[in-house]
């Protein structure tokens, strides 16, 4: 599982486009995910190691003389609940969420295995969210 979510993250998981279009009924459970990540430690390995130091120079943000970063974290924060709301980061986003059985001709794609969730803008076609749910049942 772990293999696959990064080859997925790798290579920039896009969904699969087909000519095909169909009417499917999705279960998803409700859920949440959180990921705290120190940067601290992280961006001196990818090469950015002034900026904890008195040699950064942020003066294109701050007219602050000396500014120091001492310490940088990442959070994020996943919730999906029963009533389609999906709250990512500080943003509510409304999903339409149906509350009645499924159309004769649907396909219900039920989520109840571990199962992987890729977040991302269509736009800048950016991954905003890269995350895994383990027991959905729970």
């Amino acid at each position: 599982f772990d293999f696959v979510a990064k080859e997925l993250a790798a290579r920039r998981a896009r969904p699969l486009q087909s000519r095909d279009t169909r009417l499917v009924h999705l279960i998803l459970p409700k859920f949440k995910i959180s990921s705290r990540i120190d940067l601290n430690r992280l961006l001196p390995k990818v090469g950015i190691e002034d900026i904890f130091s008195r040699r950064a120079n942020f003066s294109g943000i701050t007219d602050e003389t000396f500014p120091t970063i001492f310490e940088a974290i990442h959070e994020a924060r996943l919730e999906v609940n029963e009533k389609g709301v999906i709250k990512a980061a500080a943003e509510d986003v409304h999903a339409k969420r149906a509350h009645h059985a499924p159309h004769a001709d649907a396909t219900v794609v039920k989520f109840n295995r571990p199962f992987l969730l890729f977040v991302e803008d269509e736009l800048n076609q950016r991954q905003l969210f890269v995350g895994q749910v383990f027991n959905p049942l729970q």
